[in-house]
């Protein structure tokens, strides 16, 4: 069963309410449209997580479309597709990572 994730895009926010106080307790948000996606302390390690998170459905979106123009034009029945480093296989499973845990 594939996991519905709150629709992108999403955005990087500051917390208005916690800015300037200390630096461990600045935060930022992770948006969407429906609201907060998660919350992540300012620190360097958090601010680069938060980009990843806030990529994330653009980058489900992306492997997604790349999967479906390889399985049109590409011949997976070849076992090289299948050693190491094949495209198409990590493709497909980040997208069931994402999906489906």
């Amino acid at each position: 069963m594939k996991t519905r994730h709150t629709p992108g895009p999403w955005a990087i926010e500051a917390d208005a309410d916690k800015a300037g106080r200390h630096p461990l307790h600045d935060n930022r948000h992770v948006t969407a449209r429906t609201g907060v996606v998660c919350d992540l302390r300012d620190q360097p390690a958090q601010a680069a997580d938060a980009r990843l998170i806030a990529a994330a459905p653009d980058l489900l979106a992306a492997l997604k479309f790349l999967r479906g123009v390889y399985m049109l034009t590409g011949d997976h029945s070849d076992p090289r597709h299948h050693e190491d480093g094949c495209a198409l296989c990590a493709a497909t499973e980040a997208i069931t990572k994402a999906e489906e845990g």
